[in-house]
């Protein structure tokens, strides 16, 4: 839920919501941490179907950043 309201309030105010998974983190429980990442990306799919977020990278971010000086 955290990270579905983050991605909505980055898509509200147009902001970057960063999302990452620190692999021990798929220890614990992993088709739960696994079944909860499949809705996060879903949803943020369909907000980027709907143009209303881009999905990048940090790589893409950082680019971005430097091209604007």
């Amino acid at each position: 839920r955290r990270a579905i309201h983050g991605i909505n309030a980055a898509a509200a105010e147009r902001r970057i919501s960063h999302f990452w998974l620190h692999p021990i983190n798929l220890v614990d429980r992993p088709k739960r941490l696994l079944d909860a990442m499949a809705q996060i990306i879903e949803h943020a799919a369909r907000l980027r179907d709907q143009g209303q977020v881009e999905i990048l990278s940090m790589a893409e971010i950082a680019e971005q950043a430097a091209a604007r000086g």
